[in-house]
Protein backbone atom coordinates (compact mmCIF):
# COMPACT_ATOMS: atom_id res chain seq x y z
CA UNK A 1 0.00 0.00 0.00
CA UNK A 2 1.29 3.33 -0.58
CA UNK A 3 1.24 6.60 0.74
CA UNK A 4 1.23 5.28 4.29
CA UNK A 5 3.58 8.33 5.60
CA UNK A 6 3.62 11.93 5.51
CA UNK A 7 6.25 14.69 5.40
CA UNK A 8 4.93 17.09 7.39
CA UNK A 9 7.27 20.53 6.62
CA UNK A 10 7.05 23.96 8.54
CA UNK A 11 8.70 27.71 6.86
CA UNK A 12 9.27 29.30 9.88
CA UNK A 13 11.40 32.48 9.54
CA UNK A 14 14.43 32.07 11.45
CA UNK A 15 14.17 34.13 14.64
CA UNK A 16 11.42 31.45 15.58
CA UNK A 17 12.86 28.27 14.19
CA UNK A 18 14.21 27.19 17.73
CA UNK A 19 10.53 27.23 19.21
CA UNK A 20 8.95 25.76 16.36
CA UNK A 21 11.78 22.74 16.40
CA UNK A 22 11.49 22.20 20.00
CA UNK A 23 7.77 21.53 19.29
CA UNK A 24 8.46 19.20 16.25
CA UNK A 25 10.87 17.40 18.18
CA UNK A 26 7.75 16.66 20.95
CA UNK A 27 6.05 15.00 18.22
CA UNK A 28 8.82 13.45 16.65
CA UNK A 29 11.58 12.02 18.62
CA UNK A 30 13.38 10.84 16.07
CA UNK A 31 14.88 13.94 15.13
CA UNK A 32 13.96 17.58 12.48
CA UNK A 33 15.40 18.01 9.54
CA UNK A 34 16.63 21.81 9.15
CA UNK A 35 16.98 22.91 5.37
CA UNK A 36 18.81 26.64 5.81
CA UNK A 37 18.03 29.03 3.11
CA UNK A 38 20.80 29.78 1.23
CA UNK A 39 20.99 32.11 -2.05
CA UNK A 40 23.68 32.04 -4.96
CA UNK A 41 26.64 34.12 -5.35
CA UNK A 42 30.06 34.53 -6.69
CA UNK A 43 31.41 33.70 -2.91
CA UNK A 44 34.26 30.46 -3.31
CA UNK A 45 31.39 28.14 -2.34
CA UNK A 46 28.97 29.61 -4.72
CA UNK A 47 26.17 30.27 -2.26
CA UNK A 48 25.35 31.97 0.94
CA UNK A 49 22.94 31.55 4.02
CA UNK A 50 19.93 33.48 3.97
CA UNK A 51 18.99 34.82 7.15
CA UNK A 52 16.36 37.32 5.96
CA UNK A 53 14.34 33.89 4.31
CA UNK A 54 12.35 31.45 6.26
CA UNK A 55 13.68 27.48 7.35
CA UNK A 56 11.72 24.55 6.03
CA UNK A 57 11.53 22.59 9.53
CA UNK A 58 10.45 18.93 8.26
CA UNK A 59 9.72 15.54 10.28
CA UNK A 60 7.94 12.28 9.14
CA UNK A 61 4.94 10.80 10.65
CA UNK A 62 2.86 7.51 9.79
CA UNK A 63 -0.65 7.96 8.49
CA UNK A 64 -3.09 7.33 11.44
CA UNK A 65 -5.08 9.55 13.62
CA UNK A 66 -2.39 9.54 15.65
CA UNK A 67 -0.60 12.14 13.63
CA UNK A 68 -3.58 13.80 12.47
CA UNK A 69 -4.04 14.81 16.12
CA UNK A 70 -0.57 16.61 16.10
CA UNK A 71 -0.94 17.71 12.99
CA UNK A 72 -3.98 19.95 14.56
CA UNK A 73 -2.56 20.63 17.30
CA UNK A 74 0.59 22.41 15.59
CA UNK A 75 -1.69 24.44 13.57
CA UNK A 76 -3.11 25.96 16.58
CA UNK A 77 -0.39 26.50 18.69
CA UNK A 78 1.17 28.91 15.43
CA UNK A 79 -2.21 29.94 14.53
CA UNK A 80 -0.91 33.59 15.08
CA UNK A 81 2.79 33.18 14.15
CA UNK A 82 4.14 34.15 10.60
CA UNK A 83 4.60 30.12 9.27
CA UNK A 84 3.50 28.39 6.74
CA UNK A 85 2.84 24.26 7.36
CA UNK A 86 2.55 21.84 4.54
CA UNK A 87 1.78 18.22 4.53
CA UNK A 88 2.07 15.68 1.75
CA UNK A 89 2.32 11.98 1.41
CA UNK A 90 5.63 10.03 0.44
CA UNK A 91 5.64 6.45 -0.54
CA UNK A 92 6.40 3.34 1.07
CA UNK A 93 9.47 3.28 -1.09
CA UNK A 94 11.03 6.23 -0.07
CA UNK A 95 9.86 6.01 3.37
CA UNK A 96 12.39 2.98 3.44
CA UNK A 97 15.65 5.83 3.15
CA UNK A 98 14.39 8.27 5.75
CA UNK A 99 13.50 5.54 8.12
CA UNK A 100 16.70 4.27 8.64
CA UNK A 101 18.01 7.94 9.25
CA UNK A 102 15.85 8.35 12.50
CA UNK A 103 15.77 5.10 13.93
CA UNK A 104 18.31 3.94 16.59
CA UNK A 105 18.31 1.83 19.69
CA UNK A 106 15.98 2.48 22.62
CA UNK A 107 16.05 1.52 26.35
CA UNK A 108 13.04 1.41 28.27
CA UNK A 109 12.94 0.03 31.62
CA UNK A 110 14.03 -3.19 31.18
CA UNK A 111 14.32 -3.32 27.74
CA UNK A 112 15.84 -2.36 24.65
CA UNK A 113 14.66 -1.59 21.42
CA UNK A 114 17.17 -2.15 18.90
CA UNK A 115 16.25 -1.71 14.77
CA UNK A 116 17.80 -4.76 12.87
CA UNK A 117 20.32 -3.36 11.27
CA UNK A 118 22.20 -1.58 13.99
CA UNK A 119 24.97 -3.49 16.16
CA UNK A 120 24.39 -3.47 19.68
CA UNK A 121 26.32 -3.84 22.71
CA UNK A 122 24.21 -4.96 25.70
CA UNK A 123 26.47 -3.93 28.28
CA UNK A 124 23.18 -3.56 30.81
CA UNK A 125 22.25 -7.02 30.13
CA UNK A 126 18.70 -5.96 29.13
CA UNK A 127 16.10 -8.03 27.31
CA UNK A 128 16.63 -6.84 23.29
CA UNK A 129 14.09 -6.33 21.19
CA UNK A 130 14.83 -6.87 17.48
CA UNK A 131 12.75 -4.28 15.54
CA UNK A 132 12.30 -3.40 11.54
CA UNK A 133 9.30 -1.84 11.74
CA UNK A 134 8.52 -1.58 7.77
CA UNK A 135 5.54 0.40 7.31
CA UNK A 136 4.27 -0.12 10.80
CA UNK A 137 3.71 1.98 13.69
CA UNK A 138 5.61 1.10 16.71
CA UNK A 139 9.32 1.57 17.55
CA UNK A 140 9.62 2.68 20.84
CA UNK A 141 10.66 6.58 20.27
CA UNK A 142 6.98 7.39 20.74
CA UNK A 143 5.86 8.56 24.01
CA UNK A 144 2.65 6.19 23.89
CA UNK A 145 4.73 2.63 22.96
CA UNK A 146 7.43 3.95 25.61
CA UNK A 147 4.46 4.09 28.56
CA UNK A 148 2.94 0.75 27.12
CA UNK A 149 6.41 -0.76 27.41
CA UNK A 150 6.60 0.86 31.13
CA UNK A 151 3.50 -0.76 32.02
CA UNK A 152 4.09 -4.36 30.74
CA UNK A 153 7.46 -4.47 32.22
CA UNK A 154 5.46 -3.70 35.44
CA UNK A 155 2.46 -5.86 35.20
CA UNK A 156 3.09 -9.00 33.32
CA UNK A 157 3.63 -11.83 34.93
CA UNK A 158 4.76 -15.55 34.16
CA UNK A 159 2.28 -17.47 31.97
CA UNK A 160 -0.25 -14.64 31.53
CA UNK A 161 -2.73 -14.91 28.53
CA UNK A 162 -2.17 -11.35 27.08
CA UNK A 163 -4.20 -9.29 24.05
CA UNK A 164 -2.56 -6.69 22.17
CA UNK A 165 -5.04 -4.75 20.13
CA UNK A 166 -3.42 -2.78 17.07
CA UNK A 167 -0.26 -4.60 17.50
CA UNK A 168 1.68 -2.64 14.59
CA UNK A 169 5.25 -3.78 14.09
CA UNK A 170 4.17 -6.45 16.95
CA UNK A 171 6.51 -4.44 19.96
CA UNK A 172 4.23 -4.71 23.02
CA UNK A 173 3.49 -8.70 22.04
CA UNK A 174 7.21 -9.13 21.96
CA UNK A 175 7.88 -7.56 25.38
CA UNK A 176 5.15 -9.38 26.18
CA UNK A 177 6.92 -12.61 25.34
CA UNK A 178 9.76 -11.89 26.66
CA UNK A 179 8.37 -10.78 30.38
CA UNK A 180 7.40 -14.37 30.68
CA UNK A 181 3.44 -14.07 28.82
CA UNK A 182 2.48 -17.48 28.42
CA UNK A 183 0.65 -16.78 25.27
CA UNK A 184 -0.33 -13.28 23.18
CA UNK A 185 -2.69 -12.23 20.58
CA UNK A 186 -1.99 -9.69 18.65
CA UNK A 187 -4.53 -8.12 16.86
CA UNK A 188 -4.09 -4.99 13.23
CA UNK A 189 -6.26 -4.12 10.57
CA UNK A 190 -3.72 -3.32 8.64
CA UNK A 191 -2.29 -6.12 6.09
CA UNK A 192 1.26 -4.92 6.13
CA UNK A 193 1.29 -4.38 10.09
CA UNK A 194 0.40 -8.48 10.31
CA UNK A 195 3.43 -9.12 8.23
CA UNK A 196 5.66 -7.10 9.76
CA UNK A 197 4.41 -8.18 13.41
CA UNK A 198 4.60 -11.85 11.82
CA UNK A 199 8.51 -11.75 11.00
CA UNK A 200 9.17 -9.30 13.76
CA UNK A 201 8.32 -12.38 15.70
CA UNK A 202 10.31 -14.78 14.31
CA UNK A 203 13.55 -12.78 14.38
CA UNK A 204 12.76 -12.58 17.93
CA UNK A 205 12.63 -16.07 18.60
CA UNK A 206 9.00 -16.04 19.95
CA UNK A 207 6.85 -17.06 16.89
CA UNK A 208 5.35 -20.16 19.51
CA UNK A 209 4.21 -17.49 21.86
CA UNK A 210 2.38 -15.51 19.39
CA UNK A 211 -0.37 -15.37 17.03
CA UNK A 212 -0.99 -12.36 14.86
CA UNK A 213 -4.81 -11.72 13.55
CA UNK A 214 -6.13 -9.59 10.62
CA UNK A 215 -8.80 -7.36 11.08
CA UNK A 216 -10.43 -5.65 13.67
CA UNK A 217 -10.53 -7.48 17.27
CA UNK A 218 -13.04 -10.18 17.18
CA UNK A 219 -14.22 -11.77 20.68
CA UNK A 220 -14.00 -16.07 20.20
CA UNK A 221 -14.26 -16.57 23.51
CA UNK A 222 -10.81 -16.42 24.89
CA UNK A 223 -10.73 -14.08 28.21
CA UNK A 224 -7.19 -12.62 29.11
CA UNK A 225 -5.49 -11.78 32.31
CA UNK A 226 -3.96 -8.41 30.15
CA UNK A 227 -4.39 -6.36 27.56
CA UNK A 228 -3.24 -3.68 25.62
CA UNK A 229 -4.37 -1.54 23.54
CA UNK A 230 -2.42 1.56 22.23
CA UNK A 231 -4.08 2.77 19.03
CA UNK A 232 -6.50 6.24 19.79
CA UNK A 233 -8.81 7.73 21.93
CA UNK A 234 -11.46 7.18 19.34
CA UNK A 235 -10.71 3.38 18.73
CA UNK A 236 -10.00 2.43 22.72
CA UNK A 237 -13.61 4.19 23.48
CA UNK A 238 -15.16 1.49 21.32
CA UNK A 239 -12.83 -1.38 22.23
CA UNK A 240 -13.24 -0.88 26.00
CA UNK A 241 -16.90 -2.53 26.18
CA UNK A 242 -16.07 -5.27 23.88
CA UNK A 243 -12.97 -6.12 26.27
CA UNK A 244 -15.54 -5.79 29.38
CA UNK A 245 -17.85 -7.72 27.95
CA UNK A 246 -16.31 -11.30 27.68
CA UNK A 247 -12.23 -11.41 26.77
CA UNK A 248 -11.37 -10.16 30.01
CA UNK A 249 -11.05 -12.38 33.12
CA UNK A 250 -12.80 -11.25 36.23
CA UNK A 251 -9.35 -10.14 37.67
CA UNK A 252 -7.89 -8.53 34.52
CA UNK A 253 -5.57 -5.87 33.81
CA UNK A 254 -6.10 -3.01 31.18
CA UNK A 255 -4.19 -1.16 29.88
CA UNK A 256 -4.97 1.93 27.49
CA UNK A 257 -2.97 4.38 25.36
CA UNK A 258 -2.61 6.24 22.09
CA UNK A 259 -4.52 9.08 22.78
CA UNK A 260 -3.75 13.15 24.35
CA UNK A 261 -4.13 13.82 28.11
CA UNK A 262 -7.32 15.69 27.35
CA UNK A 263 -8.92 12.69 26.27
CA UNK A 264 -7.75 11.10 30.19
CA UNK A 265 -11.32 11.84 31.45
CA UNK A 266 -13.77 10.50 28.43
CA UNK A 267 -11.66 7.21 28.68
CA UNK A 268 -11.59 6.70 32.31
CA UNK A 269 -15.33 7.29 32.16
CA UNK A 270 -15.92 4.58 29.83
CA UNK A 271 -13.45 1.92 31.89
CA UNK A 272 -15.50 2.82 34.89
CA UNK A 273 -18.61 2.71 33.14
CA UNK A 274 -18.49 -0.97 31.84
CA UNK A 275 -16.56 -2.49 35.18
CA UNK A 276 -12.78 -1.75 35.30
CA UNK A 277 -11.84 0.05 38.68
CA UNK A 278 -8.50 1.25 40.47
CA UNK A 279 -7.97 3.51 37.36
CA UNK A 280 -4.56 5.28 37.20
CA UNK A 281 -3.19 7.41 34.60
CA UNK A 282 0.46 8.39 33.54
CA UNK A 283 1.65 10.90 31.61
CA UNK A 284 5.04 11.28 29.22
CA UNK A 285 4.63 14.56 27.60
CA UNK A 286 1.03 15.47 26.36
CA UNK A 287 0.46 11.68 26.15
CA UNK A 288 -1.43 9.69 28.26
CA UNK A 289 -1.96 5.99 29.04
CA UNK A 290 -4.89 4.19 31.64
CA UNK A 291 -4.22 1.23 33.72
CA UNK A 292 -7.30 -0.47 35.49
CA UNK A 293 -8.76 -3.91 37.07
CA UNK A 294 -11.55 -5.62 36.51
Amino acid sequence: MENRWVELTVLTPVELSELVSAYLLGISPQGVAVEEPVTRDQSEDGYRLDMSQPQALRVWLPIAEKSAVLIENLREKFVDLPIEITVRPIKDEDWQIYWREFFGPIVVGRIAVIPSWVDFKNEEKKTVIRIDPGQAFGTGHHETTRLCLNALSKYVSEGQSVLDVGTGSGILSIAAAYLGAGSVDGWDIDPSAVKIAQSNCVVNNVAEKITVHEGEFKFAGQQYDLIVSNISAVAVEKLVPLFASGASKPDARLVLSGFLKEDIQRIENVASSTGFIHVESYLENDWALISAMR
